[in-house]
């Protein structure tokens, strides 16, 4: 509980913004707190693209999402199919934007 409210104290100096990583791990500290309104607040910003641009990776935020046990708690509320189908969507919509010929060659070059 304690991580949660530094993360919103340091969400507030940044007008309730901040990186998809703080708020992923935002929510994840809210979640081990047993505060699911707060889990999902932070999760949806993700979702919502209402962060600060920089690393913003959908397809590793669905991964993510699934398979972190910080979320194990959640998992039987309704809202975690809703968000989980939102989280997906985005993967997809992203994944349709890669130009996998030049994804091709950079895997390629990163193998030699």
């Amino acid at each position: 509980q304690e991580a949660g409210k530094t993360f919103e104290l340091a969400f507030g100096s940044l007008h309730g913004k901040s990186t998809q990583n703080n708020l992923y791990n935002s929510a994840c500290s809210w979640s081990l707190a047993g505060n699911n309104d707060k889990t999902f607040l932070y999760l949806q910003k993700i979702i919502d693209g209402d962060m600060i641009d920089g690393w913003n990776d959908p397809i590793e935020f669905y991964q993510l999402l699934n398979k972190d046990s910080d979320f194990n708690n959640i998992k039987t509320d309704p809202r975690w199919k809703i968000l989980t189908n939102g989280a997906k969507r985005n993967q997809e919509s992203f994944q349709k934007n890669i130009r996998k010929d030049l994804a091709e060659r950079i895997k390629i070059l990163g193998k030699s």
